[in-house]
C-alpha cells in the first residue's frame, strides 16, 4: 500500500506540473492573440507537448501505483496536486491567490489524510479469469456502465450551452469519463503486477489486459479532451481543484462500487 501511495504522490505531482505547462501554452496563446498576433494551434505549441509528456509519466506513475493499493488511497493523493497547484499558478502563471485557495488547499490535506487513515489496507486479487467472472459480468458493472453513459450523455449538450460560462461543465463531463479511465487502470494495472510477481503467462493469453488497456487509453485521452478545453477558456486556479474534486470523488465511488473495495471496511 506505501508503494502504491508513493508512486501516486510522485506521478500526481508530475501531472500537475504537466497541467500547468499545458496551461502556460495557452496563455501564450492569448496574449498572441491580445498583441493582435493570429493564435497558434496549441497542437504545434512545443509547451503543449512538454506538458503532455508531463502528464504521461505521472499517468504512468499512476497506473502502476492501482497495481499496489486499493484506488481509495490512490485517487484521493492525486489531490496533493491542488498544494502545487496553488505554488505553481500563484508563481509561475501569475494567477491570483485568495485566502478561498488557501482554505480550499488546507481542506484537501485534511481530506487526505482522513482518506488514507481510514481506507482499506487490502488489495484485490486479480486475474483474467476472476476479473470476467466476479466484476465486470455483474450487476454492479451493468448499473455502473449505464450510469456512466447517461450521464456522458447528458453532459455533452450541457458542455456545448454553458460550457463557456461555468468550468464546472467542462471539467464534470471530464471526470464522468475519467472514472472509466480508473476502472480499466485497476484491472490493466493489477494484470500488469501479477504479471510481473508471477509470470505473464496465467493471464496475458487472455484478451483482458489488452482490453483494459484500450479502454484506458481511449478514455484517458477523452478525459483529457474536456480538462484541455476548461483549461482553454478558465484559470487553473479554478479547473485544478475543481478536477481534482470531482476526478476523485467520481473515481472512488466508481472502483468501490465496481470492485467493492469497501466491503472490507
Amino acid at each position: 500500500v506505501a508503494v502504491g501511495a508513493i508512486l501516486s504522490l510522485l506521478g500526481d505531482i508530475c501531472i500537475n506540473i504537466g497541467m500547468n505547462t499545458m496551461k502556460f501554452a495557452h496563455n501564450t496563446n492569448d496574449e498572441r492573440e491580445k498583441n493582435g498576433e493570429e493564435r497558434l494551434n496549441f497542437l504545434l505549441m512545443k509547451f503543449w507537448w512538454i506538458g503532455v509528456v508531463l502528464m504521461v509519466f505521472g499517468e504512468l506513475g499512476n497506473l502502476a501505483a492501482y497495481g499496489f493499493a486499493p484506488a481509495a488511497i490512490v485517487t484521493p493523493m492525486g489531490a496533493i496536486g491542488v498544494v502545487c497547484n496553488l505554488f505553481i499558478t500563484t508563481l509561475a502563471l501569475k494567477e491570483p491567490c485568495r485566502a478561498i485557495n488557501v482554505v480550499g488547499v488546507v481542506g484537501v490535506v485534511l481530506g487526505i489524510i482522513l482518506i488514507v487513515v481510514f481506507a482499506p489496507r487490502t488489495t484485490i486479487d486479480i486475474t483474467s479469469d476472476t476479473v470476467v467472472a466476479q466484476y465486470i459480468l455483474t450487476n454492479q458493472m451493468g448499473i455502473y456502465l449505464i450510469i456512466w453513459a447517461t450521464l456522458f450523455v447528458m453532459m455533452l449538450p450541457i458542455c456545448k450551452k454553458w460550457g463557456e460560462s461555468t468550468v464546472v461543465i467542462y471539467v464534470a463531463t471530464g471526470s464522468v469519463v475519467a472514472s472509466l479511465t480508473i476502472v480499466s487502470a485497476k484491472v490493466f494495472s493489477s494484470l500488469v503486477t501479477r504479471g510481473v510477481t508471477k509470470g505473464f503467462a496465467l493471464d496475458w493469453l487472455s484478451p483482458v489486459p489488452y482490453l483494459s488497456l484500450l479502454f484506458l487509453v481511449i478514455t484517458c485521452v477523452g478525459s483529457m479532451h474536456f480538462v484541455n478545453t476548461a483549461m482553454m477558456r478558465f484559470g487553473n486556479s479554478q479547473v485544478v481543484p475543481v478536477y481534482y474534486a470531482m476526478f476523485t470523488v467520481a473515481s472512488v465511488a466508481s472502483v468501490g462500487f465496481v470492485f467493492r473495495e469497501f466491503q472490507c471496511v
